[in-house]
């Protein structure tokens, strides 16, 4: 594949992997059903579950599984342009494909794992892409609760939350989760929960939950008061080997 894969490229590109390997597919990314997989995908590449589904069914016809798609129309000429690049990828490297749409330098983590004989997480590119689908679920939405405000992304600014939300002087820091069932649990970091104590009401915890079925959203303002949040530490022992020249 050529570097510099349009948004909507990656869209018709996952819904062709799922198409060709079915299930086979679903289980490679960690998923237990395409409802998921269309949820968190969707949302992951900046589209819509929907968008997943209907490429997905687009392919169908051409391929060996127990659904029809779309077979009574033509498939479509910038989706046949797709289809004739990429339908005889090998599965292995359609995975890793799709994988680097969503886990960032995926093919270099693949190797070193490979390198130092240690096994990947099957769960890794469902959770990585879980909470990417999120924070894009918050984008597409937040507008509902914070009319007139506007998104600053911080995520890549260490400061212990996602968002900032600015309306004049008014302000709201988010920390966004996500969960694939309707309950479960969800971790703050230090960082995340120093910062919540000192905004209080200004910091929010925005928890998208159930993307297994139908993903929704709960916001948790000052949320030290409203979780009993339980610490928990690792303790890591590190071994180093002194040598002499």
């Amino acid at each position: 594949m050529k570097s510099g894969v349009t948004n909507r490229e990656q869209l018709i590109l996952t819904g062709l992997y799922l198409s060709k390997f079915d299930r086979k597919g679903l289980e490679k990314l960690g998923f237990e059903s395409f409802t998921e997989a269309f949820n968190v995908l969707g949302y992951a590449l900046e589209g819509k579950p929907m968008n997943i589904k209907n490429y997905r069914d687009e392919f169908d016809p051409y391929f060996e599984n127990r659904r029809q798609g779309w077979h009574k129309r033509e498939m479509r000429d910038y989706c046949k342009k797709v289809y004739d690049s990429a339908k005889d990828f090998s599965f292995d490297k359609f995975s890793k494909i799709i994988a680097g749409f969503l886990v960032k330098d995926f093919e270099l983590k693949t190797e070193i794992n490979h390198l130092l004989k240690q096994d990947a997480d099957p769960k890794f590119v469902n959770r990585i892409s879980t909470g990417l689908a999120a924070e894009n679920f918050f984008i597409d939405n937040y507008s509902q609760h914070f009319s007139n405000f506007t998104l600053q992304d911080t995520r890549t600014f260490g400061c212990g939350f996602d968002f900032k939300l600015n309306n004049g002087s008014d302000f709201f820091c988010i920390e966004v989760k996500g969960l694939q069932t309707n309950s479960g649990n969800f971790l703050m970091t230090e960082k995340e929960f120093d910062t919540a104590g000192k905004l209080k009401e200004k910091y929010c915890l925005y928890i998208v939950r159930n993307f297994k079925e139908k993903p929704y959203e709960n916001l948790f303002f000052n949320p030290l008061e409203k979780f009993e949040l339980k610490q928990f530490s690792k303790q890591i022992i590190q071994v180093n080997y002194q040598g002499k020249i």
